[in-house]
């Protein structure tokens, strides 16, 4: 994929909605300048049930994952899709599900705590309760689901 299909699917995330044109646009700026793509085959796990690590982020750009939660049936997520952003809302301190790809996958993979800093010196204090307000909605989504 190149740079201008990266940015066209990320602006085309489900939490990316509820923000205004201009902010969408510096969020979507800010995911792409800290990212980097990364290939993960069919059957690949790259985020675990239970693993604690709250700073990496995922955006799938390409491909489906299954999503397995302890005691509940397998959910198929498909590109593009924010995951691994329950970690910076919950107080668990483990990931809630495992991610596994159903097929060859692209994926960003970047540091949420980079995320959070540029966020902070891109955009005003109240633009930036947007952007968190707008991530934690999608994450109790993916909570229940």
């Amino acid at each position: 994929m190149n740079p201008k299909e990266n940015r066209e699917l990320v602006l085309k995330l489900r939490f990316m909605a509820v923000l205004p044109e201009g902010l969408k646009n510096k969020v979507a700026d800010t995911l792409l300048a800290i990212s980097k793509p990364r290939s993960v085959p069919k059957g690949g796990a790259w985020i675990r049930e239970g693993e604690v690590t709250k700073n990496k982020g995922y955006i799938l750009l390409a491909g489906r994952v299954g999503i397995r939660k302890s005691n509940a049936p397998e959910a198929v997520c498909e590109a593009p899709e924010l995951l691994g952003e329950i970690m910076q809302f919950s107080e668990a301190g483990a990931r809630t599900a495992t991610v596994v790809t159903l097929e060859d996958c692209t994926v960003l993979r970047f540091m949420w705590d980079d995320f959070w800093s540029t966020i902070e010196s891109k955009v005003s204090p109240k633009e930036q309760i947007d952007v968190k307000q707008a991530i934690e909605s999608l994450a109790w989504q993916h909570f229940a689901e």
